[in-house]
Parts: structure tokens; sequence; C-alpha cells
């Protein structure tokens, strides 16, 4: 059973999935297990959430392909991959109070498939 303050209770299986994981479930985890013979516990793990942020694509024309960042105020890398197992640090730049930022990809208009992700460091 994994458990981060106490919870959550009642566990079965070999594994643990935090689905949909948010900023609270931050922390530290560690497995207890009780039978007739005795409790043990396992080592510790630590759970990092990391903020992102959501990019959303607006138009592509022959000036290139526009997108939106949106996210917390702060700092953000955005990378770029043709085929979503080699990523390349495409920019970074700073998402205003308002939210959001649009980003416009010049480049994009010669490739045939460009993905994006965006991430604070």
């Amino acid at each position: 059973m994994a458990t981060k303050r106490d919870e959550p209770r009642g566990a079965t299986q070999r594994w643990f999935t935090r689905a949909n994981a948010q900023l609270a479930d931050a922390g530290v985890y560690s497995c207890v297990i009780t039978n007739t013979l005795g409790t043990n516990t396992s080592a510790s793990a630590t759970l990092t959430v990391i903020s992102g942020a959501v990019l959303t694509p607006l138009s592509y024309d022959n000036s290139g392909f526009r997108l939106r960042i949106t996210g917390p105020t702060g700092a953000y890398v955005v990378e770029v991959s043709p085929n979503l197992t080699s990523w390349t640090p495409w920019l970074t730049t700073n998402v205003p109070a308002s939210g959001f930022l649009d980003l416009l990809d010049p480049i994009a208009v010669n490739l045939n498939l460009r993905t994006y992700r965006a991430y604070q460091p």
C-alpha cells in the first residue's frame, strides 16, 4: 500500500499509480506492507510534480505556425521534435501575468511534422 499522509489505504497491487498528479501530491511516498507475519516498510520514493504549460495551436500559414503557451507566470523552455524521440530546445520565454503568450515558429513552414512541448525549468 502506497502512503503519503496515511493515504490511500487498501491497495492490493504491486504498483501504485497516482493519476492526474497535482502539485499537492508532491512528497515522499513509501509502502507499508502488513500481514499476519508482521509489518514491513519500503524505502521512500520522492514524487516531484512539475507544473507544465498547455500548448494550443492557433494557425498555420506562409509566415509559420502560431501557437499559444498557457500556464503559470514565469520562465518556460519550449522544445521541438520531428519524431517524439529526440527533443531540441527551440526557445526560452516568459509567460506574463496574463497567463498566456502567443508564439510564431517561422521554420515550421518548411517542415512536415514538428511537435512542441513546454515546461518550467
